[in-house]
């Protein structure tokens, strides 16, 4: 399926781009010599929100989450933008104002706090203890006393409290899903660029990638928590050469958007991704593409040479006891070399014969396969399988998406340059030995 390419994709990249945010340089507090004068002055601080406090859970490597508490009557109603539940329905547990490690005020919030039900990828918890660090104006920083995670808080405004508590924040994280949920892939159209959107709520990743004008690819990616109108970045990206920092939600057209300088680049829904394949192949996508005997699948997308050829070869091994089961072309990015791996049956044996090939790639996604040694099997194959092996060897070849829309799933397409006729389709991910 579609989605199943472009959550593999996202799921490659959720190591890729995480990143520290820098502090910036504000005017702190001054901290105090006494633990009980640094405690008052906490106190003070944290109980002059009367519309509770707004703010931001960054975790230590990783992820970011929108909260929003009000502490009354020793007790703290906490919402958070974990899940639209946690967004309508707040936890309403103690907390205390006190001291821990002898000298740092904390703010330490009560068994059953939705902090607790927070689990990032990492599959750790998150701080549920946070001690002062320092205030600027009506901003506040604490960090988390087990794991170092950041709160930043901020003085919420009364229409911000009305909003999230009437479920403005569970409305937009589910428009936003609704959103999600209707794409195959994403795109936007700043200026001339064409700009691939990564973008996935269960890991809660967005990126953006384009292909430079030096025809190779950029890749900016990082967390996000959702907003009242949107989501924020926790890093900022930069698209046509502006810092973007936040994706923002348009209710009237129910869409994504990114404000770039005065224009509003809408997000698109694209059924092929923008990037071309040979960027990704390999890489971000699975590096295996599989054409399948006709016998076993009916795949589109063949050209009739192709198929003619194929026939040919069937025929050929049949004639001494053997299928064709499936032609797989295995793309080894990391030492440019191409595998042509054959999967020959006979009987209940399966025999793999491959025929490996060191590759080189123009900045247009132009192939070249020059044959190495083969030994074993594909030695033994060899002279049966030649309409494929010097198709390789002495062509070149492109790769590109191919949408099959009546099984509702997206191929790789090969292509051969000198002979445009001759092409295919296939699975991503090996046919013969699935993982």
């Amino acid at each position: 399926m579609k989605k199943t390419a472009l959550y593999i994709l996202l799921s490659a990249l959720i190591f890729t781009a995480c990143r520290k945010d820098k502090m910036t340089g504000n005017e702190v507090e001054k901290s105090f010599p006494v633990p009980q004068e640094s405690l008052d002055s906490f106190i003070q601080i944290m109980s002059a929100a009367p519309d509770g406090w707004e703010g931001w859970l960054t975790p230590q490597g990783a992820q970011i989450f929108h909260v929003y508490f009000q502490l009354d009557n020793n007790q703290v109603t906490l919402y958070t933008d974990q899940n639209e539940d946690a967004a309508s329905k707040p936890s309403k547990t103690s907390y205390t104002l006190g001291i821990s490690g002898s000298v740092n005020p904390t703010l330490s919030f009560g068994n059953g706090s939705l902090l607790q039900h927070i689990v990032l990828n990492s599959k750790r918890g998150v701080d549920t203890a946070y001690a002062f660090r320092y205030a600027a104006g009506d901003t506040v920083v604490l960090l988390g006393n087990r794991y170092g995670d950041e709160l930043k808080l901020v003085k919420a405004s009364s229409q911000t409290k009305a909003a999230i508590t009437t479920g403005k924040l569970s409305s937009s994280i589910a428009d936003i899903s609704t959103f999600l949920q209707q794409a195959n892939f994403m795109a936007i159209y700043p200026g001339k660029d064409s700009v691939l959107v990564l973008m996935s709520e269960s890991i809660r990743f967005f990126g953006f990638y384009i292909v430079n004008s030096g025809l190779s690819l950029d890749k900016s990616l990082t967390d996000f928590a959702y907003t009242l109108n949107g989501i924020r970045l926790r890093r900022p990206l930069t698209v046509a050469g502006q810092a973007v920092s936040e994706i923002l939600w348009d209710e009237a057209k129910e869409g994504l958007y990114v404000q770039i300088g005065s224009e509003k680049v809408y997000v698109m829904y694209k059924r092929l991704p923008v990037t071309p394949l040979h960027y990704l192949l390999g890489n971000d996508f699975p590096g295996v593409i599989s054409a399948v005997t006709p016998l076993y699948e009916d795949l589109p997308g063949w050209s009739s040479t192709f198929m003619n050829m194929w026939i040919q070869t069937h025929n050929d091994l049949s004639d001494n006891g053997f299928l064709l089961y499936t032609m797989e072309f295995v793309f080894l990015t990391a030492t440019n070399q191409l595998n042509l791996n054959m999967y020959i049956a006979e009987g209940n044996d399966l025999y793999r014969a491959t025929y490996p090939y060191k590759y080189t790639k123009s900045a247009t996604g132009v192939y070249t396969f020059v044959p190495q040694p083969t030994s074993g099997n594909a030695a033994y194959f060899a002279p049966l399988v030649t309409n494929f092996t010097n198709l390789v060897s002495q062509n070149h070849f492109t790769v590109d998406y191919y949408d099959d829309v009546a099984g509702q799933q997206l191929l790789g397409k090969l292509i051969c340059v000198e002979n445009p006729a001759i092409y295919c389709t296939g699975f991503f991910g090996s046919y013969a030995d699935p993982q």
